[in-house]
C-alpha cells in the first residue's frame, strides 16, 4: 500500500511538470521552481564526481572546484593566477581584484575562499563553456591576448603607477625600484606607499643606506614575509627601523626578465604593472649629460659599464623617435620610466630610455602574486636571503630537499621555490615522518608542473597534507630547467651580500639520483630555497 501511495505521487508530480511545460508558461514562477530544483540536482551530481577544466585545450589541475546551484563553476581564489594567466591583488579575505591587460574586474569570495570562475573568466575576456554531460568547462583565451601589442602604453592613463620619489642622496635606488613596482601591482584596487627604509635596513644582507642592492635581494625580504611595512611604520632616512613592524601584504609570485626580452617586459608591464629594471646610469652629472637630452628627457647609453642603477618601466613607444636622443640609435622607439630622484629630473620624475640603450631589460623583475598578509597561518623557512647562489650536477636536473619541524597539528598547504631559468618543470614529494635521510624513500609524490619563465614561484597543493605536532617533514623537489648546469637556487654564504646567511638553522639536500643525498650546508656553504607553507588543522 505505501508503495502504491508513493508511486501515486510520483505520477501526480510528474503530471503537473507536463502541464506546466504543454501550457507553454515559460516565464511562469512554477517553470523557475522546476528549472532551479532540476540545476540543484544537475549541481549535486557534478559535485560527486569529477568536474575538469580546460583552458586553451590543455586540462588544468585544480583541488576544490565547486559546482554551485545555479551552475556556476566556482574554484579557490588562489589558483586564479595561474589558470588565467591574470594578476591578482587582494582585497581581503572576502574578495580578489584581477586585472589581464586591460581587463579587470572584483569579485566576492564565499566562505570557503572560493571565487565564480564563470564570471571572472568571462570578465578577463575569455570564452566560457560548461558541458554537462562531460562534466567538463572549457575555457578559451581572449583573442587579444595573440594579437600584437599596441604601440604605445602608459600605465599612468591606467591609474597604476604611484607617484615619483627622491632617493636623496642614499644609494637606495633599488628599494625604490622595488617598492614601487610592488605598489603597482595592487593598482588601482589598493593603494599602498612601502617603506624603502625598512627593507634597506632589514633585508638582512650586510648592505647599508649606502651600499646598493637589486631586486634578487628585496624579493628575497618580500618573500620571507619580513616586509613590506607601511611608510608610516618606517619613514624613510629617519635612521630607525623598527622590529616590530609587520608585513602589510605576502608576496607569493615574481618573474625574472629575460635578457631585454622586450616583448616580455611589455606583456609584464601591462598586465601587473611597473616592472624593475637595472641601467647604467653615471653618478656625475656631467657624465650623465653624455648620454642624457635634458631638452626631451631621453637617455641612450652606448658605452660598457655594468648596471648601477634601478628604475621602473612604465609604458612604451615604439615610435619614439630616435632623434630625441643625444646619440642617435639605430632605430626608434623607447621604454617609458620612472626615476627615483625626484620630480625635478627628467618631465616630473618620467624619461625615455632608447630600446638600443645597453643594459634596459637586461635583468629585473615583476612582482606577479601578492597576497593578503593572513594567506597561510605559517612560513616555514631557511632561506631568509634568498636565491643569492646556485649549485647543481652541470645539468639541468636536480632533486633538492628542504627539512622542518611541524610546530602543531597543521596541514600543508603550498610550497614556493625559485626556478632559476625559464622552461622549468617540476614534481614536489613529501615524506610525512622524517628521522633521516633513508626516510626519503618513502617519498610520496603530490604534483607536477611546468614553469615558462624565471622567478620565485609559490605552488598550492591540490589537495592539503596533514602534519603531525613536533615531528619533522621533508619537501622534495626534482627540478628540470632547459639549458641550466646549476639548476638549485641556494642562500649562498660566500655571496659577499648574503655574508650574514644563517646556516645552522637549515636542514637541506640534494641528489642526482634520489638515491644519495648531500647535506648542502655542509658541502656548499648555503641552504637550498624551499619553503613550506601551511593552516592550523581546523578541529
Amino acid at each position: 500500500m505505501r508503495l502504491k501511495r508513493i508511486r501515486s505521487a510520483l505520477l501526480l508530480l510528474l503530471a503537473a511538470v507536463t502541464a506546466v511545460f504543454a501550457s507553454g508558461c515559460t516565464d511562469s514562477g512554477e517553470m523557475v521552481l522546476f528549472r532551479d530544483i532540476a540545476d540543484r540536482v544537475t549541481a549535486l551530481r557534478l559535485n560527486r564526481g569529477q568536474v575538469s577544466v580546460y583552458v586553451d585545450g590543455e586540462e588544468a589541475r585544480i583541488e576544490g572546484l565547486y559546482m554551485a546551484p545555479d551552475l556556476r563553476l566556482w574554484l579557490p581564489a588562489s589558483q586564479l593566477n595561474d589558470l588565467l594567466c591574470c594578476s591578482t591583488a587582494w582585497v581581503g579575505t572576502t574578495g580578489v581584484s584581477l586585472r589581464r591587460g586591460d581587463a579587470a574586474t572584483s569579485l566576492s569570495l564565499d566562505e570557503e575562499g572560493r571565487a565564480d570562475l564563470t564570471e571572472a573568466a568571462r570578465a578577463l575576456g575569455f570564452q566560457y563553456s560548461f558541458d554537462v554531460k562531460q562534466a567538463r568547462a572549457d575555457l578559451l583565451s581572449p583573442p587579444e591576448a595573440e594579437e600584437e601589442l599596441p604601440a604605445r602604453y602608459d600605465l599612468r592613463e591606467h591609474g597604476r603607477t604611484t607617484g615619483v620619489r627622491d632617493q636623496g642622496s642614499w644609494g637606495t635606488c633599488w628599494a625604490f625600484a622595488s617598492t614601487s613596482a610592488l605598489e603597482s601591482a595592487l593598482l588601482p584596487d589598493q593603494k599602498w606607499d612601502f617603506s624603502e627604509d625598512h627593507l634597506v635596513n632589514k633585508s638582512g644582507f650586510s648592505t647599508g643606506m649606502d651600499d646598493g642592492g637589486d631586486h634578487t635581494m628585496a624579493l628575497a625580504y618580500f618573500a620571507s614575509w619580513r616586509g613590506p611595512v607601511t611608510e608610516e611604520e618606517d619613514p624613510y632616512g629617519d635612521g630607525v627601523s623598527p622590529d616590530s613592524a609587520k608585513a602589510a601584504v605576502h608576496v607569493q609570485d615574481a618573474v625574472f626578465l629575460r635578457d631585454r626580452d622586450f616583448d616580455q617586459i611589455k606583456r609584464l608591464v601591462s598586465t601587473y604593472g611597473e616592472v624593475q629594471t637595472s641601467i647604467y646610469a653615471s653618478p656625475y652629472y656631467d657624465e650623465l649629460l653624455n648620454y642624457y637630452n635634458e631638452d626631451t628627457a631621453s637617455y641612450y647609453y652606448t658605452g660598457g659599464a655594468g648596471c648601477n642603477h634601478e628604475i621602473d618601466i612604465i609604458g612604451w613607444d615604439d615610435n619614439y623617435s630616435r632623434e630625441n636622443f643625444l646619440s642617435q640609435p639605430e632605430r626608434d622607439g623607447a621604454f617609458l620610466c620612472k626615476n627615483s630622484w625626484g620630480e625635478y629630473f627628467g618631465d616630473n620624475g618620467y624619461f625615455y630610455i632608447s630600446y638600443c640603450d645597453k643594459q634596459i631589460g637586461s635583468e629585473g623583475c615583476a612582482y606577479t602574486g601578492v597576497e593578503p598578509a593572513d594567506n597561510y597561518g605559517n612560513i616555514y623557512q631557511d632561506d631568509l636571503l634568498g636565491w643569492s647562489g646556485s649549485t647543481g650536477y652541470n645539468s639541468s636536473s636536480a632533486c633538492f630537499a628542504a627539512v622542518y619541524q611541524a610546530r602543531g597539528q597543521e596541514d600543508l598547504k603550498a610550497v614556493s621555490f625559485y626556478a632559476t631559468g625559464p622552461d622549468t618543470w617540476y614534481d614536489i614529494y613529501l615524506v610525512p615522518a622524517f628521522e633521516g635521510v633513508e626516510d626519503f624513500d618513502s617519498k610520496k609524490i603530490l604534483q607536477s608542473g611546468y614553469l615558462p619563465e624565471a622567478g620565485y614561484f609559490t605552488i598550492p597543493l591540490e589537495q592539503s597534507q596533514a602534519l603531525a605536532a613536533g615531528r619533522k617533514f621533508a619537501l622534495i623537489i626534482d627540478i628540470r630547467t632547459e639549458g641550466a648546469q646549476q639548476p638549485v637556487a641556494l642562500e649562498y654564504q660566500k655571496n659577499p651580500a648574503a655574508e650574514n646567511a644563517d646556516l645552522s638553522d637549515g636542514e637541506t639536500y640534494m641528489s642526482n639520483d634520489f638515491q644519495t643525498w648531500t647535506r648542502l650546508e655542509d658541502k656548499t656553504g648555503g641552504n637550498a630555497c624551499l619553503k613550506a607553507f601551511t593552516d592550523p588543522r581546523q578541529q
